[in-house]
């Protein structure tokens, strides 16, 4: 009898270890990872891409198809007032200048995929940055369309994170840890706004373009705006591109 009571303890004791270790994959994993010193970053942008989306969808949608740069302006404006700062449209310019845009581009026609074609001023060194674009190759050519996939994509990330935390070659910490913050929480906040409409190839590419368009603002827009400013050209970037036709 003794020795039932052991094993029985035994096995209740290996379930207890299996739930914790295995997470429960259909139901949504938070974003956060408190590892991460900069994991602000992720949350105030998906706080501020929803305040976008709540208040100004409609608005933004309109304006896009008659008018797209003013609508670019007028999501940084939105953003930049959020966060109580100034020269939003001075900040949109220089971002667009970063990026090469001509007059006539928009900021949605850009490939976020290619981050070490995005602009001729890096954020990183060049083992930084081919180290990122390892990250974005890999974590975009997996699936997303089910909970099941996106808690891959999130839990992918953590220990991509975790792996860089122990990098040396990684000098540039908070722009590098930023931007896959914002990967992390960008990937959860679109799973529940759907910018791709589905797992169609072409939903596929807008989804990813979606996402990285957040990454992108954020290591980009940092250049030009500082911290709370990449977090509001961030949040501008993804909205403009999840809203385009």
């Amino acid at each position: 009898m003794k020795n039932l009571a052991i094993i029985l303890i035994a096995l209740f004791a290996l379930s207890s270890c299996t739930e914790i270790i295995e997470p429960i994959l259909d139901t949504p994993l938070q974003p956060e990872n408190s590892l991460n010193a900069y994991d602000y970053y992720g949350q105030q942008h998906n706080e501020s891409v929803q305040y976008l989306l709540d208040n100004f969808k409609d608005e933004i949608t309109a304006m896009q198809v008659t008018d797209p740069l003013g609508a670019e302006v007028f999501i940084f404006e939105k953003a930049y007032e959020r966060a109580r700062l100034d020269s939003a449209k001075f900040y949109h310019q220089e971002f667009r200048t970063l990026l090469g845009l001509r007059a006539d581009e928009e900021i949605p026609s850009k490939n976020f995929l290619d981050l070490e074609k995005l602009t001729q001023t890096p954020p990183f060194n060049p083992y930084e940055m081919t180290q990122f674009q390892k990250v974005i190759d890999e974590v975009s050519q997996m699936p997303y369309s089910t909970t099941k996939e996106i808690n891959a994509i999130i839990t992918k990330i953590i220990a991509l994170e975790t792996k860089y935390m122990n990098d040396e070659g990684i000098v540039h910490e908070e722009p590098f840890f930023a931007g896959l913050s914002v990967m992390r929480h960008s990937t959860f906040l679109w799973a529940g706004n759907n910018p791709g409409g589905g797992g169609t190839p072409t939903g596929k590419a807008k989804w990813w373009q979606t996402l990285l368009g957040d990454v992108a603002g954020a290591l980009v827009g940092g250049l030009v705006a500082g911290p709370a400013g990449a977090i509001a050209i961030s949040a501008s970037t993804s909205t403009a591109v999840a809203l385009s036709d």
